[in-house]
């Protein structure tokens, strides 16, 4: 039994003492930090990683020292860690929230976010100053017993870890991928007088409820760009990707430290994970890893990867402890799922509903279990306040769909794209007009297993583990509501769009290898139990995790490899330290300053705001919903208005050019640049045409980058004259 020492017993902690505590560690790395900032800035300058590390201690630290103050009783070690990020990332994201909606400008909001810092510090060094230790021969309270450290399991799951980080750095974007939309966006706040008021990319008003007024993880993004000095591009792709890797897998180990109370058991299952991640990566619309890898930046995945996890951890700690700071935890991310991105909130809802089934129906005569859940059920739905005063103001559902989308992309096309294209094909269509989620999640071979065996493993324990009745009702209900056919597609056609069904989905892999590492590590204990019993020592037996991951890793060494080499050929890899789709990007960046209208392809379109805010284009991602325009009006049974500027640029590029339509898409657009595919015919063209120059020291790798002048354009070509823009031929693969 622990003895308390009593207040005679404690004495004043001497200064280097006091700065060991984690109040004075974070104090101390945070001064550290902004020394290398602000006096010594011209040298972290000159080594980025010192640069963004120092940013990344400013930025963690808030949290980390909540999770301290707060948390410290219920997880430790390592575990802080990354529910300190994440509580970082919800009080920064929720602070810029007010300045996204008012249009502060970003000095505005760095103000705050440093006003904020600097409390959270005055009150660290305040809890320094004032601590005290006690007399030797009175040990302190013991924290609650999580077993044996893991010790040599660090090093297995460090290398998983740093994989995933490897392929998250080493991979180039394509230019029509999601992250160059949330980079133009990271650029434009980062220096913005007025936010979100203006279109990175057209240059227009956004819509009053679009997700970018309340997109505060962008802001951040923007921020750190900003304190640390590094260029939006390279901070986020170089830098914060990896560094978000390793957050998200050292928060899965939280997650199973919170339902495990083991330390080891918590970095097997968190090994587990990483490495089902490597073994199934693959460059697909149903992949796994790549999501995780090289995509976690992106809003949505950074939702699901940090907010989604340290919910549920919180959600449990409530319901084991009663305690109200995990409550106010809980409803805070849920909160902050809003600042990051929303479309986490359904599952983390369905996950929720999932709990509150189990652990009423085996607590059926406990009241506590009935107001926990509602307690739960209250914090998040206390988020859903917001989007109904939306709808009770007159808007129509549809109206706010089209502005919430941070791609203002017509509702229509956003419904129904998922039927008709490829890239999007994420349900299985079953006839009767009902559809499911597309099932390659379930005929994953661990996926499967886990149902085959972790449900009867979880039924076996839900009476006595809160644990259980997690994992259990999540995934029971969550599997129902994307892969039952009635009530998924009454999901998707009434509740969200069937484009988005499979988000609903994400918590199936967390929780279903959970489930398969608590199994492995039961079976494990299991095993050390028989061995100690045959007169095997401890030290032997305690080896066995160890020996199984380092197994399980070589054995999947071959078959990753193979489909990394896979993933390389399918995307494109950074082979040297630029991540630029091609070399006119940063030339434009760094030679255009002053504002003008570029017009161009999107394929182009999609990447230039994230490089400059000097230029706007004419379209984005215009081209795929007019290739579909028919199929989609099919399904839609009505008209589909595609906003005019898509269909001039289309028109412009994609057919004989020059003529008097072409130029009067110049005229209307007030185009001050052209760029064009470099060696077509339309280039050849415009070298002798008036109205027309090339821009002096422009690479024409693929572009070739021309000025316009709208009053010297000669006369409109006409039949056969009209040259046509074609794309060179693709590279012969190496």
């Amino acid at each position: 039994m622990p003895i308390r020492g009593s207040r005679a017993s404690v004495k004043a902690r001497p200064p280097l003492t006091r700065l060991r505590s984690p109040d004075g560690l974070v104090l101390l790395l945070s001064a550290a930090a902004v020394i290398l900032l602000l006096p010594l800035r011209d040298l972290s300058g000159a080594f980025p990683p010192v640069a963004f590390a120092a940013t990344l201690v400013l930025f963690s630290a808030p949290g980390l020292l909540l999770s301290h103050w707060l948390l410290r009783n219920d997880i430790s070690g390592l575990a802080l860690v990354p529910v300190g990020f994440a509580i970082s990332t919800g009080v920064f994201g929720v602070l810029g929230v007010p300045a996204l909606i008012l249009n502060l400008s970003t000095e505005n909001y760095l103000l705050a976010a440093g006003t904020l810092l600097a409390a959270f510090l005055a009150v660290a060094a305040w809890r320094t100053l004032r601590v005290k230790e006690r007399a030797v021969g009175s040990p302190p309270e013991q924290d609650a017993p999580y077993g044996p450290p893991a010790g040599w399991l660090w090093p297995p799951f460090a290398l998983l870890c740093g994989v995933l980080a490897f392929v998250g750095i080493r991979r180039v974007p394509s230019s029509y991928d999601d992250i160059w939309v949330y980079l133009s966006w990271v650029k434009d706040f980062a220096n913005a007088e007025r936010l979100a008021l203006l279109d990175p990319y057209f240059g227009e008003r956004i819509a009053e409820f679009s997700r970018a007024k309340v997109n505060g993880w962008l802001l951040e993004q923007a921020a750190l760009s900003r304190v640390s000095g590094l260029d939006t591009i390279e901070l986020v792709l170089r830098y914060l990707t990896p560094t978000l890797v390793i957050v998200a897998l050292l928060m899965v180990y939280a997650l199973a430290f919170a339902l495990s109370k083991s330390e080891r058991a918590a970095v097997l299952i968190a090994s587990v994970y990483a490495l089902f991640h490597i073994i199934f990566i693959q460059p697909s619309v149903h992949n796994i890893g790549v999501e995780l890898a090289a995509r976690i930046s992106e809003d949505k995945y950074a939702a699901r990867f940090l907010i989604l996890p340290v919910t549920l951890l919180f959600a449990v700690l409530f319901v084991e402890g009663r305690r109200w700071r995990h409550l106010g935890l809980f409803t805070f991310f849920c909160w902050a799922a809003v600042a990051v991105h929303p479309s986490v909130l359904p599952a983390i809802g369905l996950c929720m509903l999932g709990f509150g089934v189990a652990h009423v129906a085996v607590n059926l005569r406990l009241r506590s279990a009935w107001t926990g859940m509602v307690a739960l059920a209250l914090g998040m739905w206390s988020v859903v306040l917001g989007p109904a005063l939306l709808l009770f103001t007159g808007r129509s559902p549809e109206a706010v769909l089209f502005s919430a989308d941070i791609n203002a992309t017509p509702p229509k096309v956003l419904e129904y794209t998922v039927f008709i294209t490829e890239s999007w094909r994420h349900i299985y269509e079953l006839g009767d007009g009902y559809y499911i989620m597309h099932p390659w999640l379930l005929l994953n071979p661990v996926i499967l297993g886990t149902y085959v065996f972790g449900v009867p493993f979880l039924l076996w324990r839900v009476r006595t583990s809160v644990a259980a009745q997690l994992l259990l009702g999540g995934l029971g209900v969550v599997t129902v509501a994307v892969y039952v056919p009635p009530v998924a597609t009454f999901i998707g056609d009434h509740l969200i769009v069937p484009g988005l069904l499979w988000r609903l989905a994400w918590p199936i892999p967390l929780l279903a290898l959970i489930t398969t590492g608590w199994m492995v590590w039961d079976a494990l204990s299991y095993a050390e139990a028989r061995l100690r019993g045959f007169g095997i020592g401890r030290s032997v037996t305690r080896a066995l995790p160890l020996a199984l991951v380092a197994l399980l890793t070589a054995a999947a060494a071959p078959p990753s490899v193979e489909k990394a080499v896979g993933l390389y050929r399918k995307f494109d890899v950074a082979r040297t330290s630029d991540y630029d789709p091609d070399p006119i990007y940063p030339w434009i960046r760094g030679n255009i300053q002053d504002p003008g209208v570029l017009l161009a392809r999107d394929s182009a379109n999609n990447a230039i705001p994230a490089y400059t805010t000097s230029l706007n284009v004419v379209s984005q991602r215009g081209e795929g919903m007019i290739r579909d325009r028919e199929e989609l009006e099919e399904l839609a049974g009505s008209h589909i208005n595609i906003p005019r500027r898509y269909l001039d640029i289309h028109s412009f590029f994609f057919g004989p050019t020059l003529d008097t339509e072409a130029y009067d898409i110049l005229r209307r657009y007030h185009a001050d640049y052209l760029m064009v595919y470099a060696g077509s015919p339309l280039d050849e063209r415009l070298k002798n045409l008036p109205g027309f120059s090339p821009v002096e020291d422009a690479p024409r790798e693929k572009y070739s980058l021309y000025n316009v002048d709208l009053e010297k354009l000669g006369k409109p070509a006409r039949g056969s004259d009209r040259p046509r823009e074609t794309a060179p031929p693709a590279p012969e693969p190496s």
